[in-house]
């Protein structure tokens, strides 16, 4: 029998981090597309850290993420969602990678 999983307790579990499961993308992905949506123009990068670092620590979440975070979970997943999510490599294609990593490794250790 193996043990429910549980979350850590210092990550959240609002709507912030279920849209970010749902998108496909990490926290600071979420919060680089809220920006521009909120703003229309590119991220600044302290603005971004600093809204990020007090997520993180529990200390709120801006206005303008919660509202991003909103309108990705009320959408229906389809094939935008898919497009956002990395594809997975299969058959032939993931030996080959695994083969490249030996390889590399048995260079690397020689």
């Amino acid at each position: 029998m193996t043990a429910p999983y549980i979350a850590p307790s210092w990550w959240p579990d609002d709507e912030v981090a279920r849209a970010c499961r749902r998108g496909g993308v990490g926290v600071f992905g979420l919060f680089e597309a809220a920006y521009r949506e909120w703003y229309g123009r590119e991220p600044d990068a302290r603005v971004l850290e600093r809204a990020l670092v007090d997520y993180l620590w529990g200390r709120g979440c801006p206005p303008w993420v919660r509202r991003h975070a909103r309108e990705v979970l009320a959408r229906r997943p389809g094939p935008a969602d898919a497009a956002v999510r990395p594809a997975r490599l299969r058959g032939l294609a993931r030996a080959a990678v695994g083969v490249i990593y030996v390889s590399l490794f048995c260079l690397v250790v020689a």
